[in-house]
């Protein structure tokens, strides 16, 4: 971690699982890496610092100009808030692409099959998280990952009920899910068919 990841905002990943994203990536030392849910892109730059020096990163986020009319499972509307601020003019912005867009129409169909860590942290309302869950799970390397984030909440962020309601079927289809004891993480390891 560096200083410009503190958290500064409620909606912000905090450091104990930032530093826990970051030995997620160290460990896997994955070449692609998929993020939906850029936000400040605090935890965007956790998996740059921890992960090789040719891995690639795209990260997702609604356009700005969309916010205002984005529908979510929430109503309709976003925060305002400065995408990717925390990684830009770093050392490791160069293995960050910035992509924007609603994750429900974002393809990269030259990754299929190749991403070796895949992010979801977007909308947290149960057909958004199965939706991106779906998509993720095309898009894994043999060893790749899946980390959701959120999958567990606090009572105020009833929303969040979604992320483990989908990881919950997520796992009982695919298996090899894991909640990560003292985080909001949960943890999908693919391995190879034999």
């Amino acid at each position: 971690m560096i200083p410009r990841q503190i958290r500064r905002h409620l909606w912000g990943m905090p450091e104990h699982e930032l530093l826990v994203l970051g030995a997620i990536t160290h460990a896997l030392r994955p070449d692609r890496i998929v993020e939906f849910g850029t936000f400040t892109g605090a935890s965007t730059l956790a998996m740059a610092l921890n992960s090789p020096s040719h891995t690639r990163i795209v990260t997702v986020d609604v356009d700005p100009a969309d916010r205002p009319g984005h529908v979510h499972g929430l109503g309709v509307g976003l925060i305002e808030f400065r995408i990717g601020e925390v990684f830009k003019d770093t050392a490791w912005h160069a293995k960050i692409e910035q992509r924007l867009c609603d994750t429900r129409q974002f393809t990269m169909p030259e990754w299929e099959g190749q991403v070796g860590l895949f992010l979801v942290d977007a909308d947290h309302t149960y057909d958004f998280v199965r939706s991106d869950t779906a998509f993720a799970n095309t898009m894994l390397s043999p060893r790749g990952a899946i980390v959701w984030h959120d999958y567990t909440w606090s009572p105020d962020a009833a929303e969040c009920g979604g992320v483990t309601r989908a990881v919950n079927q997520f796992h009982q289809r695919h298996g090899n899910c894991f909640q990560i004891a003292g985080t909001r993480f949960a943890i999908y390891l693919n391995t190879p068919r034999a």
